[in-house]
């Protein structure tokens, strides 16, 4: 498939569900610049351990800066986009949480590698991660309150009320 230049058999090798972890790393590892191996190797499901071993076999140092690039671009559309309109121009893009569980495996499995990678970059990544942290954290803040919201409206509701308040009589005393 690498050597014929076959890509498009490739998508749809990554497309088979029992494909395991190291073949397709070896895919995304022959495929070079293109971008599509990459988005299906990303949205796989995989086993975190797996895939660790598999990046750190088969991804080449050398080729670590283009793919680290690509995977932080993605992130800074969906920091500068948003998601819905990421996932409407480019339907076939992983997730903001597919594309950090690969950059996960990514460094546990390449980390020496990655270290020697230029400091812009690498800013660039904590970057983005920290900002994808900074969001996920307001979303679950958000959430939380509104669903907090919902079950205090419904505690609310659930209580009956008098339909008349009861007179109060109320005496001065002086002392």
């Amino acid at each position: 498939i690498s050597d014929g230049k076959c890509w498009e058999s490739a998508k749809r090798l990554l497309d088979l569900p029992d494909l395991g972890e190291d073949l397709s790393t070896r895919l995304l590892a022959a495929s070079g610049e293109e971008a599509s191996i990459l988005c299906k190797v990303v949205k796989r499901a995989s086993t975190p351990s797996l895939l660790q071993a598999a990046l750190s076999d088969y991804i080449q140092p050398a080729a670590l800066p283009a793919l680290v690039e690509v995977l932080v671009d993605w992130m800074e559309a969906y920091r500068d986009f948003g998601n819905d309109a990421v996932q409407r121009a480019a339907p076939e893009l992983p997730t903001q949480a597919e594309i950090v569980r690969f950059l996960s495996a990514l460094a546990d499995g390449c980390l020496t590698s990655l270290l020697r990678l230029e400091g812009d970059l690498l800013e660039r990544v904590a970057e983005v991660l920290m900002t994808a942290d900074q969001d996920r954290r307001s979303q679950e803040t958000l959430y939380s309150t509104m669903f907090g919201l919902a079950k205090t409206r419904e505690v609310l509701a659930d209580i009956k009320l008098p339909q008349q308040v009861p007179a109060v009589e109320v005496k001065l005393v002086d002392f």
